[in-house]
């Protein structure tokens, strides 16, 4: 799935037009590489309103230190990343389908705690090692989206 197309199951990804810029702004200009999953990390701390940010400013964390140790994965995960076919790498893809899954699991539109979720499940083990330094967990993530439908 290329950044920004729709899903499996037709739907656009609208809701995370913001987040999909701020990944395309993190990965760089002309999308040089196959989006990692550190993009999706940093461009889900970049983006406006930050999910992640707020999480970590409202557990006490220091919001600079967190850009710097997520900058800090995007730089080591950039290193020889190729581009790939559908401008993702094979994990990045498979966040993607994580986040996705777990939007439909829901039955509620995608939001920025979708990704985060799917960085814990799916992402690389650089990523989950930042997420884990911010104290950010699948538990913690969870306390943050309303209820599923009944």
């Amino acid at each position: 799935m290329a950044v920004g197309e729709s899903d499996d199951e037709g739907e656009a990804t609208e809701p995370l037009e913001a987040f999909w810029a701020a990944v395309r702004r993190v990965q760089g200009e002309g999308g040089r590489r196959g989006v990692t999953d550190a993009d999706m990390l940093g461009g889900l701390f970049e983006v406006g309103d930050s999910a992640l940010a707020r999480m970590v400013a409202a557990d006490g964390g220091d919001l600079e230190a967190a850009r710097v140790a997520i900058a800090d994965a995007v730089a080591a995960e950039a290193e020889g990343v190729p581009g790939s076919a559908q401008g993702m790498t094979e994990v990045a893809r498979g966040v993607a389908e994580v986040m996705f899954e777990e939007r439909r699991v829901r039955g509620q539109a995608q939001r920025q705690e979708d990704v985060l979720l799917g960085l814990l499940l799916a992402g690389g083990a650089r990523v989950k090692s930042v997420l884990a330094g911010l104290g950010i967990d699948r538990a913690r993530v969870l306390r943050e989206l309303p209820p599923p439908p009944a």
